[in-house]
């Protein structure tokens, strides 16, 4: 008895009832010939066996969305990973502090500080039983921002001295300065808004604002970090 097996086109002679096929990359469809010969007679068998091979593949995650935000705030954050055609592909994130949902492609983050999270992607392909997964994974950092402020109060000068006006009563006419007090906080830009009622008289980097005002008059102050 001969056993002749073949890939394709390709055959293959041999007298073994098996065959080991070792590295394979891509489903192919095998078939054995099986010859029977006595004397001068001969009588073949064929049949044929078709080897699936499950091949899944990711790459590496890419993000989008907003990355820094403010301390309260949160932002929508989306992952993608191409993966082949044939498998399906599912996600894991961590740490899951600040996060909505864990699994999913899209995730709204609302961490309290600034913090990396870590997305897996896994690409799972199944046939006949038989269940092959790759995992490819990548990070991103959500940077929050807390600026901290502090407004002590509004200190008035004589603006043609500098000489401080403690109980807050000038005469008609005199020009001062006001000027706004606040804590010095390393990283801070403040913007600081003069009004009157709500009239917007200045706004910008000074925390000073000059004004010679003709009756008693309330100024407010608004800062922002």
């Amino acid at each position: 008895t001969t056993k002749n097996r073949k890939k394709a086109t390709e055959p293959q002679s041999e007298t073994s009832g098996t065959l080991t096929l070792d590295n394979l990359t891509e489903t192919a469809e095998y078939s054995v010939v099986v010859t029977a010969t006595i004397g001068e007679c001969t009588k073949t068998a064929t049949a044929t066996a078709t080897v699936t091979v499950l091949h899944p593949t990711v790459a590496e995650p890419t993000f989008s969305g907003t990355t820094t935000i403010c301390q309260g705030n949160s932002t929508t954050l989306t992952v993608n990973a191409v993966h082949n055609a044939e498998s399906t592909i599912s996600y894991a994130w961590t740490p899951a502090s600040g996060l909505d949902n864990t699994t999913t492609y899209t995730v709204v983050a609302s961490p309290t500080e600034t913090i990396t999270y870590t997305v897996t992607a896994t690409a799972t392909q199944s046939a006949n039983g038989v269940t092959c997964t790759a995992t490819n994974s990548n990070t991103v950092t959500v940077t929050v921002n807390n600026p901290q402020l502090t407004l002590n109060n509004i200190s008035i000068y004589n603006n043609a001295n500098n000489t401080e006006i403690t109980n807050a009563t000038i005469c008609k006419g005199t020009e001062v300065k006001l000027t706004a007090n606040t804590a010095t906080i390393e990283g801070n830009t403040n913007t600081y808004t003069w009004k009157k009622g709500t009239e917007v008289l200045q706004s910008g980097a000074s925390a000073d604002y000059v004004v010679a005002p003709e009756v008693t008059t309330t100024y407010i102050v608004e800062v922002y970090a």
